[in-house]
């Protein structure tokens, strides 16, 4: 490789890459590419970048550089890039002392054109002033009645949602207690209060030194051959990068000579408001691969699941309702803790004690051999499957790999799989193995934190009591210069956002690089006496994909969320032969999961008909097929609802989970709030997914009296089995082996069929209203829904490129960057006809509604460019086109055919797409505007806010609005 010097080439069997590790000989840059037969080709650029401070520098570089560039002076590089590209991944992430630039794309040009886009924002950045302003934080003056100033920015604003969560405190308040002094203490996505601290010539300065084109390393991933990457980078950035001195080693975390303990506290309504609490350590090197891999081995057996050793435990002995682990492989030291929700505060003191005698008491004679190989196959599955997660494979692997050897570890060894579990069974059969490490790592390590967070009545008022207390002494101090130099910022700053600039300097795709045709994963249909299979062909890397799929009969009104909550229990309870620990035990030992969940499946054409279904699904190595069809049918057949104890840990742990993630739900809510009324499907769409199914679940768990003969009741209904469909995604050689020895003997579940009444009569969803809902958050999570047409309609696609427009050309502008949201969408609904936008981590109301509703005048003006048409079909692209997961592909052409999306349809829709004009989207937008005359407001407002907002809304948007309770 010419310039470069390789420093390692090899073959990595396991996930079937070639492993190429070079340097380059003028930068001292690193490259690492992993080279398969992947079409989806995956990049990022990594810099190391280490927080001195809580004010959030590294967080606002990362989204600052992305705000023009030298080569490319426009204001929006990265958004608009994501709008002219078929971009199927874009992102950029900021760690704890990491900062990277992923992206990936299934075409070459596109790919590099994104590359070349992200090489130059990241070490060429023009970095204004006011960009730093827009995207960190900044101090305006409010003049009228009553004047005040006020703190806006984007991350500001991001980062008052993340601390609203209380589950999102007390994770960062626990890193911070456990490394105190140390960079990992520090927040690198920043802490509100501290944000504002951040001054322009230290935000320049931490670019200056950790942004050099020398000190990065560049990951690439893919089918694309590994010269064409090195020539690109040779070209246009290595060749002029002089060599760096490297970014230093982080020190070694100060260790405890003794055990810790801490307290504190998290915004809460109620003072007898559940606590949290953890116990966590600093453990072992990130190099020490060997240990590393055994304590993963360790929190499997020990937390993964309900039926793990110390999990069931804690649950059992009502200590709390919910308990989880925490294990940073990133780290240079290694933490681990387990974190407790759901404490009783008479509770608090037990925890350390209960954990650290279970730890004592523990042996490892008293485990048997299928619970050693529950753990090792949970491991072999994690590293085997493909697309486990919503990043592209390749992603996976640079996480896994890339970011531990930037403390020290080897890159490999997060690459491979079967060499750590054969040294790790070699260990096992060691006496005490386990204790031991144990002992060393736990027991007898003074690096022990415990921590507790107690709920405080008055903290979320004391915080903004806080802020508007701060804000009002540095209003009274300005001078009058002072205050017209804060007009003239804000002069500047409105000049600055309403600039336009050339997105044509940005590359981007031709018509002639889009598909004609839509993306279709054919299906080979096989019928049997009692059942169907639907077979997708894939290469999955030796696992199956299988779901069971059954159409969902008449239900009472009264029992809907009964069925939600039956489809989010089946998967975590027992049958009668085993009991629920026996059986997630066996569920892990032969499987990578199973889940259960329902689908209302909407009908093209006719929004008022569905077909809604039940599926049971489930995923295998081959050689584990037989007994992952033999659970679907044990739990199919034997399942057990009448286990009350466990039945009230579930519904106590979801209440836990959902009660300190209400913030983080709030934009989920507020949009199910508004199209509840629409149509009967609306309306069970918000009784599954929205506030009132949280409502039914905390009325539960205070009284469980006649669940377990309801559940029986849906049981029995569901499991009809009337010809059920089997969608299957796995090689032909998997099929085969399926169709020989497991096939034939499953299918006999169809002769056991009840009668079965199909699901038509409708539930009646309540009238339309706007409203206001209080919530103990910092932000406004704000939507608005409308009708409009659907489908069958000549203007559908027009109305799909014009959400895009609107989003693209005026709600980024008004919503975010002006008005300091972390973000604004629109969601039209083809098949429904339901048009959405919504804000979500919103410092506003009032101005952001203001928003909503003018967001097609432009439009209907014809003030668009014929670059902003073709942007929102390439936008359309992405969506329909977007990559799915090896493991989805069977059930993505499944379902599109359940609700009547033919390719043919598909192909016509997305023909019409690409070929809508100018005064189609004239046309749609004046529908939409139409719409959003008779749309439905609702939003989640912090509670403290709640009638001030409403007051604003009704005089200033002139909608009626309901102030609703929360719990009403």
């Amino acid at each position: 490789y010419k310039n470069f010097t390789t420093l390692q080439e090899t073959k990595i069997e396991e996930i079937d890459v070639d492993f190429v590790h070079l340097r380059h000989k003028g930068s001292g840059a690193e490259i690492i590419h992993l080279r398969n037969k992947d079409a989806e080709n995956v990049f990022s650029i990594l810099l190391k970048t280490y927080p001195g401070d809580d004010t959030g520098v590294a967080h606002i570089l990362e989204h600052t550089v992305l705000c023009g560039s030298k080569k490319y002076p426009v204001r929006d590089p990265f958004f608009s890039m994501i709008r002219r590209s078929l971009n199927t991944f874009m992102n950029a992430l900021t760690a704890k002392v990491w900062t990277c630039y992923p992206a990936a794309s299934m075409n070459r040009q596109d790919f590099y054109n994104l590359l070349s886009v992200y090489i130059d924002s990241v070490f060429f950045p023009l970095l204004k002033e006011e960009s730093f302003k827009q995207e960190g934080h900044r101090l305006e003056l409010v003049e009228g009645d009553n004047s005040h100033l006020e703190i806006k920015g984007i991350v500001y604003n991001e980062m008052k949602g993340v601390f609203s969560s209380p589950s999102s405190l007390f994770f960062r308040t626990m890193l911070q207690k456990l490394c105190p002094g140390h960079i990992y203490g520090y927040d690198s996505g920043g802490v509100p209060e501290h944000i504002p601290e951040l001054g322009y010539r230290e935000f320049l300065e931490f670019h200056r030194r950790y942004y050099d084109p020398s000190r990065a390393v560049y990951f690439f991933y893919g089918n694309i051959e590994t010269e064409s990457h090195l020539q690109f980078l040779e070209e246009h950035l290595l060749s002029h990068a002089p060599a760096q001195t490297p970014i230093e080693k982080l020190p070694p975390i100060i260790r405890f000579d003794k055990p810790r303990y801490d307290e504190g506290y998290y915004p809460a309504t109620d003072e007898k408001a559940t606590l949290f609490a953890s116990v966590s350590w600093i453990t072992c090197p990130i190099t020490d691969s060997e240990t590393v891999f055994a304590i993963s081995f360790f929190d499997i057996l020990f937390m993964q699941h309900d039926a793990s050793l110390l999990k069931k435990a804690l649950l059992q002995a009502e200590l709390c309702t919910d308990a989880y682990s925490y294990l940073d492989n990133e780290m240079r030291e290694v933490p681990y803790g387990i974190i407790l929700e759901g404490i009783k505060s008479e509770d608090a003191a037990k925890i350390e004690p209960f954990i650290l005698d279970f730890f004592k008491n523990f042996r490892s004679k008293s485990i048997d051999k299928m619970q050693i190989e529950e753990v090792l196959h949970q491991l072999e599955f994690s590293r085997k499957e493909i697309d486990a997660s919503t990043y592209p494979f390749g992603l996976d692997l640079f996480f896994r790999a890339v970011i531990p050897a930037l403390q020290g570890a080897e890159i490999t060894d997060g690459l491979h799989i079967n060499s750590h579990i054969a040294k790790l069974r070699k260990n096992l059969q060691e006496k005490y193995f386990l204790e031991k490490l144990i002992e060393t790592h736990f027991l007898n390590n003074p690096h022990r934190l415990t921590f507790i967070m107690r709920p405080h009545t008055k903290l979320g008022e004391e915080t903004k009591a806080k802020e508007t207390l701060l804000l009002k002494k540095r209003m009274d101090a300005l001078s009058e210069k002072e205050k017209e130099t804060l007009r003239e910022e804000k002069w500047q700053m409105d000049a600055f956002q309403a600039r336009k600039s050339d997105p044509n300097v940005l590359p981007i795709l031709s018509l002639s690089e889009i598909p004609a045709k839509s993306t279709y994963f054919p299906l080979t249909r096989i019928r049997d006496d009692n059942l169907t299979y639907f077979h997708h062909n894939a290469f999955t890397n030796d696992i199956a994909y299988v779901e069971i799929v059954m159409d969902i009969p008449q239900m009472d009104p009264s029992d809907l969320m009964y069925l939600k909550l039956f489809a989010d229990l089946m998967c975590e309870l027992g049958t009668k032969m085993r009991s629920f620990a026996k059986n997630l035990s066996h569920i892990h030992l032969y499987t990578g999961g199973l889940t259960s969940f329902l689908a209302l499946n909407v009908q093209k054409f006719n929004a008022d008909t569905t077909h809604p279904t039940f599926s049971l699904a489930g995923k295998a190595l081959s050689k584990n097929i037989p007994e992952l069809f033999s659970l679907f049918r044990d739990m199919l057949l034997e399942l057990d609802v009448t286990d009350s104890r466990r039945l009230k840990d579930l519904i106590d742990q979801t209440v836990t989970q959902m009660t300190h993630a209400l913030p983080s739900l709030a934009s989920k809510f507020s949009l199910l709030e508004a199209q509840s009324s629409f149509s009967p499907w609306d309306y069970v769409s918000s009784l599954w997914h929205g506030r009132p199914y949280y409502l039914f679940l905390c009325s539960l768990a205070k009284n469980l009296s006649g669940l377990p003969e309801k559940l029986e009741k849906i049981k029995q209904a569901l499991f009809h089995l009337n010809v059920p469909h089997v969608i299957i995604t796995a090689s032909e050689e998997q099929f085969g082996l399926m169709q020989e020895k497991t096939l034939s003997a499953f299918s006999k579940i169809g002769s056991l069929s009840v009668p079965f009444r199909p699901w038509i009569e409708l539930p009646s969803p309540p009238p339309a209203s706007n409203s206001l809902i209080g919530l103990d958050t910092l932000i406004f999570s704000n939507s608005l829904v409308f009708e409009t047409v659907a489908l069958s309609h000549n203007l559908a696609a027009a109305i799909k490129l014009t959400s895009y427009m609107m989003e693209h050309l005026h709600l980024h502008k008004i919503v975010r960057e002006q008005g300091g949201a972390y973000g604004a969408r629109t969601r039209y609904n083809i098949l429904t006809g339901l048009f959405q936008i919504y804000s979500y981590r919103d410092p506003n109301c009032t101005a952001t509604f203001h928003a909503f509703l003018s967001a097609a005048d432009e439009l209907i003006k014809d003030k668009f460019t014929d670059g902003d048409l073709f942007e929102a079909k390439l936008s359309y692209i992405q969506d329909v086109d977007g990559k799915v997961p090896v493991g989805s592909r069977a059930r993505t052409t499944y379902f599109q055919h359940k609700v009547g999306l033919t390719p043919e349809i598909r192909d016509e829709l997305r023909h019409r797409a690409l070929t809508t004009g100018r005064a189609e989207i004239r046309e749609a937008a004046c529908l939409i505007s139409e719409g959003l005359k008779k749309a439905v407001l609702s939003a989640y407002v912090p509670k403290s806010a709640q009638e001030k907002t409403w007051h604003e809304l009704e005089t200033e948007i002139k909608r009626p609005m309901k102030m609703v309770p929360f719990n009403s």
